[in-house]
């Protein structure tokens, strides 16, 4: 094993597992493992055939999940996806990747760059670039029309979702579908072998750069593109939009042209605004769910809530603590005001039991919990305050300095806002 790779070497076949699960995250060590692996591979003269694939631990939820966006304020380190993809496809022993569960991103790419792929039944493959502002960068946008033309490489690349592999608009892209009862591994190494045994014999790989099957019918190639491009025109993330135009260049450019254009336009779009906020969000989102100093803490105990206001949105709030089974009491600055509230609240419940969701009988038993009330004292029993009026932000402060006072009848401290 070296490092993230794990090697073995069955009768000249050379079988490099990816072994970083559970996503087997193409990270900085992982691509220098692998293109170090490869490498060792494609020039020892007893290998006559690769197999790549993440099988090496049950935990792994596919062949990769794609690059470590984290390293990307730092610029990502040598070796470059797009040199590795390169590396196999130029390679001159066969390339053959198993692909299970969920491969994305990056480790698509990686995989389109073989000579033959093998996927399980379950396997699906995606390109969720688009999600942080960005395009591929290791060729996808260049490789993946070729197989499925236009439509169907924009249709997967803009979709945001993977898709499964055995699906009749994917199925150009896997070479065998593996059975259920098979061994995902053995199949890969008797394709590399008849692989290897037609390149003895006088044969050529089936290089994807080389293909032109997707790219053959201009006129409806040129129709997708401009249809998507008035899609995206006119959205704020701007990474649809460069995907549609790298597409473009892979109908028109030659195929090192092409990986050229992408190249900038992902290192554009990796330095864009649109892209940066994107995954800050993302990685904000992700630690608010690890966060170490509320391991072991107790969530208070929610008896009672409080919302201030009465708009629609407060009403909203209202039914849904109500259908929860949570008392609620809502202030509003008259009786008048409260009339109305108590009024939007009865037709949301109205909504939900025409819907099937609630019984009369329980929206009944619901209303009977809501308190009106034009005191904010009256709010200081609450578990949890809500402020929820529509207006000023000067008006929200005063609000918020009177619940604050509310508040320290009971808890004995302020309320802070954002």
């Amino acid at each position: 094993m070296v490092g993230t790779i794990r090697q073995d070497q069955r009768d000249g076949v050379a079988i490099i597992a990816l072994s970083q699960p559970p996503l087997n995250t193409l990270t900085a060590q992982m691509r220098r493992d692998l293109d170090q692996a490869l490498a060792q591979a494609m020039t020892d003269p007893d290998v006559t055939a690769i197999v790549l694939h993440g099988l090496c631990d049950r935990s792994a939820r596919g062949l990769s999940a794609g690059l470590d966006l984290r390293e990307a304020e730092a610029g990502f380190a040598p070796p470059q996806m797009a040199d590795i993809c390169r590396r196999i496809e130029q390679s001159e022993t066969p390339v053959v990747v198993v692909m299970h569960g969920v491969t994305l991103g990056a480790g698509a790419e990686l995989a389109l760059a073989a000579h033959a792929r093998l996927a399980t039944g379950e396997a699906s493959i995606g390109f969720p670039d688009v999600i942080m502002g960005l395009c591929p960068g290791a060729g996808g946008t260049q490789r993946l029309p070729r197989f499925l033309g236009v439509q169907g490489a924009l249709d997967l690349l803009l979709s945001q979702h993977p898709r499964p592999l055995r699906s009749r608009q994917l199925r150009a892209l896997i070479d065998r579908l593996v059975p259920e009862d098979d061994d995902p591994e053995a199949a890969g190494i008797a394709l590399a072998r008849s692989l290897a045994a037609d390149v003895a014999a006088g044969g050529s790989l089936r290089r994807s750069c080389d293909l032109r099957e997707g790219l053959a019918d201009f006129a409806a190639n040129s129709s997708a593109i401009a249809t998507r491009r008035a899609q995206v025109a006119t959205s704020a993330n701007i990474a649809g939009a460069r995907i549609v135009d790298c597409v473009e260049a892979a109908c028109l450019l030659p195929f090192e042209a092409g990986l050229a254009f992408e190249a900038v336009a992902f290192e554009d779009l990796l330095a864009s605004d649109v892209s940066r906020s994107l995954r800050h969000a993302t990685f904000a989102e992700r630690r608010t769910a690890n966060m170490p100093d509320l391991v072991g803490v107790t969530p208070r105990a929610i008896k009672q809530v409080a919302l201030v206001g009465g708009g629609v949105a407060a009403a909203n709030l209202a039914v849904a603590f109500l259908e929860a089974g949570l008392p609620v009491v809502q202030f509003e600055r008259s009786d008048a005001a409260l009339s109305a509230v108590r009024e939007r609240v009865t037709a949301g419940q109205a909504v939900l039991v025409r819907a099937g969701r609630l019984t009369p009988e329980a929206a009944t038993a619901q209303i009977a919990r809501w308190q009106g009330t034009t005191q904010l004292s009256d709010l200081a029993g609450a578990d949890l305050l809500i402020e929820a009026v529509a207006d000023t932000l000067s008006t929200k402060q005063q609000v918020m300095a009177a619940l604050a006072c509310a508040a320290r009848v009971r808890a004995g401290h302020d309320i802070r806002s954002a």
